[in-house]
């Protein structure tokens, strides 16, 4: 016998507001296994000033039952997250009409390009995407020690920015001592030999030349971006420039601040040297994402062999990166049915991207 599809619910979309916390945490507090950062991430989310925090209520009301953010990662490019529906109205439109306030907030900041991430198996995420225009960009994998990370996973606290911003100096300055990471004021030729080596990764290129400096979150990575992490002290180079990474302080929120490569470029061994000198210095686990399947950066047996031989392995799901470009003539998608959407909050420039280290 046939479902019976169920009509569209009406919706209005708002900015979120401090007194919205107990209605939203109760559908999005258990998504994963009854876990999800969320509930971590509000407080940041609530006041931060690089993005914009909606709500959708149905329309003649206003309890809260779908969240979503908007993030600025630069004055041009920025982040769909947090996209939560209510369980009791999943399946009536609402995550659709509510990626049309999205990208109507995103144009009236002047975004150029918005990207978001999900599962590979996601098909509702992936095809609610490409209903407004979004198109597969590459896939990431997770590459550390899997096994070691869900054991600090089963120990999970809520992240503590500050602590672990503390940890991170001292890691970037232990690695500095050990001759691994540019100095602040390195000379042009440094940073040029270090910049060519990420610039014409193949690794680099076939994963979109994104990098993640702010964690679960992709952008372009330009010469005038890697120069300001040189003068953070973030960018690390292997003897030669044979392998580069950044490694960036923690300057915000994220529900994972264990330390993770943004990029990490050059040959495959001296690569894999580079991770496990980060490594041995925080005395942990180290990750980084790398486009998936079959990245550059492994391609020769022997390269893939040793990184086997050395326990760094991928995890066992990745990561899809969608993207949409945003030309400024360009009509914006419109709420199905019409009427079916209402801006209570009218969009507007209100949030600005972080400097770096911001």
């Amino acid at each position: 016998m046939a479902v019976e599809e169920l009509p569209n619910l009406p919706i209005a979309v708002r900015r979120a507001r401090p007194e919205d916390r107990d209605a939203v945490l109760a559908f999005a507090s258990t998504t994963w296994d009854g876990w999800d950062y969320v509930p971590d991430a509000w407080p940041h989310w609530i006041a931060a000033p690089d993005g914009v925090l909606l709500v959708a209520t149905a329309q003649g009301d206003d309890r809260p039952i779908a969240i979503t953010r908007l993030a600025l990662l630069a004055a041009d490019e920025g982040w769909l997250e947090g996209i939560r529906v209510d369980s009791a109205v999943r399946g009536r439109g609402v995550a659709t009409n509510l990626q049309v306030a999205q990208l109507a907030w995103a144009r009236a900041h002047g975004l150029r390009v918005l990207r978001y991430a999900t599962g590979r198996g996601n098909e509702g995420s992936l095809k609610l995407g490409a209903h407004h225009g979004f198109v597969r960009l590459a896939d990431r994998r997770t590459w550390g020690r899997p096994e070691l990370e869900e054991a600090a996973e089963a120990d999970r606290v809520a992240p503590d920015p500050t602590t672990e911003a503390d940890r991170r100096r001292e890691l970037l300055a232990a690695l500095a001592a050990d001759g691994l990471a540019l100095a602040a004021d390195a000379l042009e030729t440094a940073i040029g030999a270090a910049w060519r080596c990420v610039d014409t990764d193949t690794t680099f290129e076939s994963g979109g030349r994104l990098y993640e400096h702010r964690s679960w979150s992709l952008q372009r990575l330009t010469h005038e971006r890697f120069a300001a992490h040189v003068r953070r002290g973030e960018v690390l180079a292997a003897p030669g420039a044979s392998a580069v990474a950044i490694l960036p302080h923690v300057a915000h929120f994220s529900e994972d601040l264990r330390p993770h490569l943004a990029v990490l470029a050059g040959g495959g061994r001296a690569a894999l040297g580079l991770l496990l000198a980060v490594e041995r210095r925080a005395g942990g686990p180290v990750t980084v994402r790398l486009p998936d399947p079959a990245p550059p950066l492994l391609s020769d047996p022997g390269v893939a062999a040793a990184w086997h031989q050395a326990w760094i392995r991928p995890h066992d799901w990745s990561l899809v990166i969608m993207e949409r470009p945003l030309a400024g003539d360009e009509p914006l998608p419109v709420a199905e049915p019409p009427g079916a959407l209402e801006l209570r909050d009218p969009p507007r420039r209100i949030a600005a991207p972080p400097e770096i280290g911001d």
